[in-house]
């Protein structure tokens, strides 16, 4: 049997399994146990492609309504199940400026707002080291997480200097592990 207590693509705390393509469009039902985080993200690709299906069957029609528009602002919406579903529009991170610096960019993402900074391949990294029994030397955990995950050098820097600045990993003279 599947767990469902951790999230099907990070791996972080799942707050809940919920259907990925609503039951309004045919075919099978898909159900992932999803982390507040992944579930918004996995909304904002699912949501412009279901819009644009939708675009697609009403073209045919030929009485179709004016297509909706979207207040980004506006309070979420519940589905059908009762399941409020946020667009994640708000949320979505701004293209970086090709003007900063990576040190301005560091300095902004570890800003005043007190929130953990987790760039991708995070969770993967948490997740192989919370899968070693002691400390797992650092070049032994590159040479894994770029293999077994596609990660690329600088993104398994970027993730493991977000886990060891967040207090989710400390490294020692034995090598890192998990806190």
């Amino acid at each position: 049997m599947r767990q469902l207590d951790a999230c099907d693509f990070c791996g972080d705390a799942a707050d809940g399994v919920y259907e990925v393509v609503p039951a309004s469009v045919a075919g099978d039902s898909r159900r992932l146990a999803l982390c507040a985080d992944c579930r918004t993200t996995l909304q904002s690709v699912v949501d412009p492609l279901l819009k644009a299906a939708e675009r697609a069957d009403g073209e045919s029609e030929p009485d179709s309504p004016e297509p909706a528009t979207v207040d980004a602002d506006a309070a979420p919406a519940a589905d059908e199940d009762g399941v409020v579903i946020e667009s994640g529009a708000a949320d979505a991170p701004e293209p970086e400026d090709a003007g900063e610096t990576g040190d301005e960019q560091d300095d902004e993402a570890a800003g005043g707002d007190g929130q953990e900074r987790r760039p991708p391949g995070y969770g993967q990294v948490i997740r192989l080291l919370q899968n070693r029994d002691g400390a797992m030397p650092r070049d032994d955990l590159r040479a894994l997480a770029t293999n077994a995950y596609d990660l690329g050098g600088r993104e398994f820097d970027d993730a493991l200097e977000a886990a060891v600045e967040n207090g989710d990993v400390e490294e020692s003279p034995d090598g890192l592990r998990t806190t």
